[in-house]
């Protein structure tokens, strides 16, 4: 007769069979097979793992072996041509066995994508741009082979535009074949499904968006030497990418009000006022975005000029009229001053009439300012 410990031994050894063989069964991988026959049937089959051996019949072109896994990253490098590797790779968790057309061999091929370089800016068709590279790569062999079934697949995405959607590669190794994305406003990455045949939900994926730094002016032409001033704005896309770095601005010529500019949902701005006569060359840099440039020309101030010296010829005539001095005497008095305060409020932001001052300035401004200094002159200043 069994005791109670012999049997709860034999109990609690059959519980730990039975719960290995749950936990084997549940980490055991899943492949399939797919037999693409020359009729256009397709033979599906179990497979015991993704090792074996795959021998086409004369009325197969193509097999494919196919595991549950999702997209792995490719930890080693591979070679899209000579003297050239991909940073990021991805390998599908497919195995295709093909024949070589014009001979009986057959080759393993592992479908590669990759995504190296992020999408980008391009100023021609303002959007963001970037390319997938699917190539089939066969181990331990370089050379292109041409294969009797080409192999197709789809590509769908949350980017505006997707070319080609459907597409199928013919060889082994290079070239691969390019899908190009674009996209008006994308966010950091753009997600795309790789649809193949043997996987109608497809392999997710991104490609990275490489954040575009813009800067822009409503004013590209400026009355030189620090007479006229205007605003820098500075935005990024997409808004979204949150780097931490401040954006560093340059310019050639003039000054800015702020040289390290803070960026806050992707936008900031800042004074520029004009400098020597010239071109200005303004560079923004940051570590997060590649530099972007603006030109702005400064030029002589001839609309200044006019504007202060008929406000001064106009100012010196009251004045004659006021102070009963000379014609001559009053224009060349309203003329000079007129200069000097116009310059000193414009160009210093020193204000010499103690009036109440716009935000702005522009030939009136100038024009009312050079007027006023010649009526009341150097001796008395304005009060209000």
């Amino acid at each position: 007769m069994i005791s109670h410990r012999t049997a709860g031994l034999f109990l609690l050894i059959f519980t730990s069979l039975t719960g290995l063989s749950v936990i084997a069964h549940a980490q055991a991988k899943h492949y399939r097979i797919y037999r693409y026959q020359e009729s256009g049937k397709i033979k599906e089959s179990a497979a015991s793992n993704a090792e074996q051996a795959i021998k086409l019949t004369p009325k197969e072109n193509l097999a494919v072996v196919k595991s549950d896994e999702p997209i792995k990253n490719v930890k080693t490098m591979v070679p899209l041509q000579p003297n050239v590797v991909a940073r990021r790779s991805f390998v599908l968790p497919e195995t295709y066995y093909a024949k070589v057309q014009g001979t009986e061999a057959q080759v393993t091929l592992s479908p590669i994508l990759n995504t190296d370089e992020p999408m980008k800016f391009v100023k021609s068709s303002g959007k963001f741009e970037g390319k997938l590279l699917v190539l089939l790569q066969e181990a331990g062999d370089n050379q292109a082979k041409k294969l009797t079934q080409p192999i197709k697949f789809s590509v769908v995405s949350e980017a505006d535009n997707v070319s080609p959607v459907n597409d199928s590669i013919d060889h082994s190794y290079f070239p691969p074949v390019e899908i190009k994305f674009a996209s008006t406003s994308p966010a950091d990455s753009v997600r795309f499904t790789f649809i193949t045949s043997s996987h109608p939900e497809g392999y997710k994926s991104s490609l990275q968006v490489r954040p575009n730094l813009t800067i822009h002016t409503s004013e590209t032409v400026l009355q030189g030497f620090g007479l006229e001033r205007t605003t820098l704005n500075f935005s990024v896309k997409p808004p979204g990418s949150g780097p931490t770095h401040a954006i560093q601005v340059s310019p050639s010529l003039g000054t800015v009000d702020s040289t390290e500019i803070h960026l806050q949902g992707g936008q900031g701005s800042t004074g520029l006022r004009s400098g020597s006569l010239g071109t200005s060359k303004i560079t923004v840099s940051s570590p997060d975005y590649a530099d972007s440039e603006i030109y702005i020309s400064y030029v002589f101030p001839f609309r200044f000029l006019i504007a202060t010296l008929i406000g001064g010829i106009v100012g010196g005539i009251v004045r004659m009229k006021r102070k009963k001095h000379g014609l001559v005497f009053s224009l060349i008095v309203g003329m000079l001053w007129g200069l000097i305060v116009a310059v000193a409020w414009t160009g210093v932001g020193i204000n010499l009439l103690n009036l109440p001052m716009p935000t702005f300035t522009n030939e009136c401004v100038v024009f009312v300012l050079a007027a006023f200094a010649a009526i009341w002159g150097p001796i008395k200043q304005a009060r209000v």
